[in-house]
């Protein structure tokens, strides 16, 4: 950098702003302006720059030479963007983000400034701490052709290391910093809060010796460093481990067997018990590739880490329900803890994969066959309808086809998410016997088709109603899709109610004769359903996604406490209210299970309460069947 340092500032003054601000001040640099908004950083930048009153990005990046945009990651391109008038030539601008290289300031560089990216491999406090941090610090940097030199010699001022991560690699490099740091504090906390309920008062004493030791040899030694049960594969002591902690869950109020979770204590209990099951298969399998234990020992511990009822959990340590819910009634769990690898490691690896209808033809299984219909995309919802359908016996078909003719004009047919490589592997180990994954033009050789099923007036209603010819599109496909398979039963998600409730319909009116199986939804730890289009949202967007599973959790305790069909209906709608997103939310009403009519507001039985919430991209949707009436929700 020049002797004479350049007048600088910093938008978003939190805790890498306040930072970056000390080292500055240590480098020589005069920060001429600065932008707080929360008032946490506008009493941080109070104490750093007491002399500075906090600006607006514009008028910041008109007055600073050196411009540091440590805003979180998902504002940076906006932020970049909305500044494009603004950046002028031979200016540096620097963003802080691990996730982007310097491309994602292209508006500086269009402007003839000079972007850098300048990532301090460091987790900081908003104390006066961090500038000691930054000293020694690795820094990754990414700049434009010939200005590296330029990235280096800022991380240098910092107090930081500089070493070169290029744009291409910087989510995968951004991904296992965020799993080493972010997710070492989830397991550490975790840990402390099962120690507290052993009785230990002081958790952070009895983990501190050993979680740095373990750090310490991990980073010397690799896997080398791996001791415990997983490592030596001792089943036993894996039994009694995840016994012990579904034991801990039931404490908290989590129902492990059913996977039911009625509050935030519940569901953390819940999370615990699925971290210890996922990082334990990790662990076998990284023993088994350091040559510890044996490939028939992963199988081994993987069955032991399974919660099936034929599992090596005792089942003694399993809370019993005290109510089953009802046939077909909504059950809203969080994510139950299943490793998404290998639920039946005896069954993995055997599914044959076809392209086209004379190939699928050929691959049918004699006998009773049992079909699970998706888009791809595929998360562990799905897995737990490939495992209905393996209860319910017979060949187990599981189609992957994004259906052009349930999108609107408008919709996100062209950025459906589509891995189909990672959908294959994911169904090698989930107990499917025949995956069927056409082209458009097998499904639909003549284009468009002119013969459709009519949904009725499904298609007037809610979904219908918000996207015209959407069920028109989904009931053709799942009949060409029944027809094709000869399927003798079909699963389908609680999720998508709708739908479900229109399938069935189907089944009836044209004398289908499928057995159609519901399977309760699945959801994230955070309570959002699972969703292949939750892969759209940023965090503030998926923050203000989840509204609507409150909203719907909060009719739901309303019904349960005995609250009439119109009261639970105007507490949901006022919940949903109250988000952080400002659009509206499309409809939250309380329905006919079947036949998706609304419900008078002196109803009494079951009801679906249904709703619909847009967070940015993504159109969300989630249900529960409630009962009204004196019994309840039908969780």
């Amino acid at each position: 950098m020049p002797d004479d340092r350049l007048p600088a500032g910093i938008i978003g003054f939190g805790r890498v702003g306040g930072a970056f601000a000390g080292a500055l001040i240590q480098a020589g640099h005069p920060i001429v302006a600065v932008t707080a908004r929360s008032p946490a950083s506008r009493e941080r930048a109070g104490l750093i720059l007491p002399k500075l009153d906090p600006v607006s990005p514009s008028r910041l990046a008109k007055q600073a030479d050196l411009v540091f945009l440590t805003v979180p990651d998902d504002q940076i391109k906006d932020l970049a963007e909305s500044l494009a008038k603004v950046w002028r030539p031979g200016q540096i601008v620097v963003h802080a983000a691990g996730v982007y290289g310097w491309e994602v300031l292209e508006p500086v560089s269009r402007a003839g400034g000079i972007a850098l990216a300048v990532h301090p491999v460091m987790t900081f406090t908003g104390t006066s701490l961090d500038v000691a941090r930054l000293r020694g610090t690795p820094c990754a940097i990414d700049a434009a052709p010939g200005m590296a030199p330029l990235a280096a010699a800022l991380a240098l001022e910092l107090g930081g290391q500089p070493f070169v991560v290029s744009s291409e690699h910087r989510p995968a490099y951004h991904a296992a910093l965020a799993h080493a740091a972010n997710h070492l504090v989830t397991l550490i906390c975790q840990a402390a809060e099962v120690l507290r309920a052993s009785g230990v008062d002081s958790p952070a004493e009895v983990l501190g010796p050993l979680t740095r030791a373990a750090l310490e040899n991990a980073l010397s030694s690799g896997a080398g460093a791996l001791t415990g049960p997983a490592a030596r594969g001792d089943d036993a002591t894996l039994a009694a481990h995840l016994a012990s902690l579904v034991s801990y869950a039931a404490t908290r109020g989590a129902l492990v067997d059913g996977s039911i979770a009625v509050d935030d204590a519940a569901r953390q209990a819940l999370a615990l018990v699925s971290s210890y099951q996922q990082l334990a298969s990790a662990t076998l399998e990284m023993a088994a590739g350091d040559g510890r234990i044996t490939a028939d020992q992963v199988r081994s511990g993987l069955r032991v880490l399974r919660p099936e009822p034929d599992g090596a959990v005792p089942r003694s340590a399993r809370p019993v329900p005290s109510a089953l819910p009802e046939p077909g009634a909504e059950d809203p769990r969080p994510a139950r803890p299943v490793p998404l690898a290998a639920p039946d490691a005896g069954r993995a690896g055997q599914h044959q994969v076809v392209r086209t209808w004379p190939e699928l033809t050929g691959a049918l299984a004699p006998g009773e066959r049992t079909v699970v219909m998706t888009m791809g995309a595929l998360h562990q919802g799905h897995l737990d309808l490939v495992e209905a359908a393996r209860q319910a016996g017979g060949q187990v078909i599981v189609t992957i086809f994004v259906n052009p003719l349930q999108f609107g004009q408008d919709e996100d047919f062209e950025r459906y998410p589509r891995d189909l490589e990672h959908d294959l592997m994911v169904l090698s180990q989930a107990g499917a016997d025949l995956v069927y994954a056409p082209q458009v033009l097998d499904i639909y050789p003549d284009g468009e088709p002119v013969v459709t099923v009519d949904p009725g007036s499904f298609a007037s209603r809610f979904e219908g109603a918000i996207r015209p010819g959407h069920f028109t599109g989904v009931l053709t496909v799942v009949h060409k899709l029944l027809s094709r398979t000869g399927a003798s039963a079909a699963v389908f998600g609680e999720k998508d109610a709708q739908q479900l409730a229109a399938v069935q319909r189907m089944n009836l009116d044209l004398d289908l004769g499928v057995r159609i199986i519901p399977v309760a939804t699945r959801r994230e730890s955070d309570g959002l359903a699972m969703s292949s289009r939750n892969a759209y949202l940023s965090v503030d967007q998926r923050r203000a996604a989840l509204v609507l599973p409150r909203a719907i959790e909060a009719g739901a305790a309303a019904a349960a406490g005995g609250a009439s069909a119109h009261q639970v209906r105007q507490l949901a709608r006022r919940e949903l209210g109250r988000g952080d997103n400002p659009e509206l939310p499309e409809y939250m009403d309380l329905v006919d299970p079947m036949s998706f009519q609304p419900v008078p507001g002196d109803w009494v039985g079951v009801a679906r309460l249904i709703g619909a919430f847009n967070a940015g991209p993504a159109r969300l949707i989630d249900n529960q069947l409630v009962r009204i009436g004196g019994h309840g929700a039908s969780t």
